[in-house]
């Protein structure tokens, strides 16, 4: 608009001054629609099942676990059969990929240990002591819109000392040693 200014004060018979208004409404303007078309095109793009994010969600597990889930909904634990080792590895390469906070993450609401606890007969793990909450594709893209691991968790108890991991340490060195003494 500024290289036409003479010619556009010339043809409408206007001031430089009420020419100078023109140009700052314009650029006014122009300011106000580039915000408005930004939050729109945010809103759209962003929106709660947005197909890039979901591709990308999807993709993540597909690339970290070798299984592509069939919806947002696809229960990771039960229904694609990633447990243990397996499933901690899969939420530590989340969080790390996708910059999520889990400071409110607990493991055990989600899956149960790798191996065969013993002494899980006579002290529960952690894991068999509360309601397993299923993890999907849906709620790891709603944690990656909050940057944080947002599960509500209900009341539980768990002991601070893990009775069944000592006395399956003890039964199992009670076993090595039992066999070493035979066979020696």
């Amino acid at each position: 608009m500024m290289p036409l200014g003479p010619q556009l004060m010339r043809v409408f018979k206007i001031s430089p001054t009420k020419f100078s208004i023109v140009v700052s409404a314009y650029t006014f303007s122009a300011g106000v629609s580039g915000i408005i078309a930004a939050f729109f095109i945010d809103l759209l793009l962003m929106g709660k099942d947005n197909p890039i994010e979901y591709t990308e969600i999807i993709d993540f597990l597909k690339k970290v676990t070798g299984v592509s889930p069939n919806t947002l909904d696809t229960d990771i634990y039960n229904e694609l059969g990633v447990v243990g080792d397996d499933f901690h590895e899969l939420i530590d390469k989340y969080a790390e990929r996708f910059k999520i906070d889990m400071e409110n993450y607990l493991w055990y609401f989600h899956c149960d240990e790798e191996g065969i606890n013993i002494a899980s007969l006579f002290f529960k793990a952690p894991y068999q002591r509360v309601k397993r909450i299923p993890i999907t594709p849906r709620k790891l893209l709603e944690f990656t819109k909050t940057k944080k691991w947002n599960i509500n968790y209900p009341p539980h108890k768990i002991p601070k000392v893990r009775y069944d991991m000592i006395i399956g340490n003890i039964i199992v060195i009670i076993f090595v040693l039992t066999f070493l003494i035979l066979v020696l």
